[in-house]
């Protein structure tokens, strides 16, 4: 039998995306963030399917806007970890950079190391900073990722040394001929550093500040 961490198949070990999603929009929204944007790549997986729909729902449950084109859709995945540099991806930056500036998102969750790369950029050349003008959480432990953004980034971490170690064990019942369950869900957590500005402490009003003309 095959065990993957996908779940186009079964049996399988995945990261519960829908919680991951939920605990960084409450994060976001707890800081008092009211415009947050989710970056996305533009694929049929499961777990981009699931994040999206926790995000939408995680919105209208904590009341902030729920403006879809804070929704950004992105083929970054299509690039290679090595060649995401500002040349190879400059439609995707201008693309980006259009969103910036048009639906001022007042934080934004990328959802993966590559758009995590593809945002570092856009906001460099935006001439943005990191937290004061926009906060931002990031998915995947990848360690460049703080690279990028010159910061300890906040980060959704996803369950990696666990999903190994449970696709063992179901290696090791299969192979004695003992049932596996059919989907194995793992919860994520956040790891905090310093990409998020707290609005509430400063004494802004950016919950009630309009959106963008």
């Amino acid at each position: 039998p095959l065990l993957v961490t996908s779940e186009r198949f079964r049996p399988c070990v995945v990261a519960d995306n829908r919680q991951a999603m939920a605990m960084a929009v409450r994060r976001l929204a707890d800081a008092g963030h009211r415009r947050i944007g989710l970056i996305l790549i533009e694929e049929g997986w499961p777990w981009t399917v699931a994040r999206c729909r926790s995000y939408t729902e995680s919105l209208a449950l904590h009341r902030v806007d729920t403006d879809s084109r804070l929704l950004h859709w992105s083929d970054v995945a299509h690039t290679h970890m090595r060649d995401l540099e500002p040349t190879t991806l400059k439609d995707q930056i201008d693309r980006l950079l259009r969103y910036l500036d048009e639906v001022r998102p007042d934080a934004i969750i990328a959802s993966s190391s590559p758009i995590s790369r593809l945002l570092s950029i856009a906001v460099n050349q935006a001439g943005l900073r990191v937290p004061d003008d926009l906060s931002v959480i990031s998915f995947d432990q990848n360690p460049l990722v703080d690279a990028w953004f010159g910061m300890s980034m906040t980060t959704v971490e996803l369950p990696l040394r666990e999903m190994g170690r449970r696709l063992a064990e179901m290696a090791r019942r299969l192979h004695e001929g003992l049932d596996v369950s059919d989907r194995t869900l793992l919860s994520c957590t956040l790891r905090e550093g310093s990409s998020i500005r707290d609005v509430n402490a400063s004494g802004e009003s950016d919950r009630d500040a309009p959106g963008p003309l």
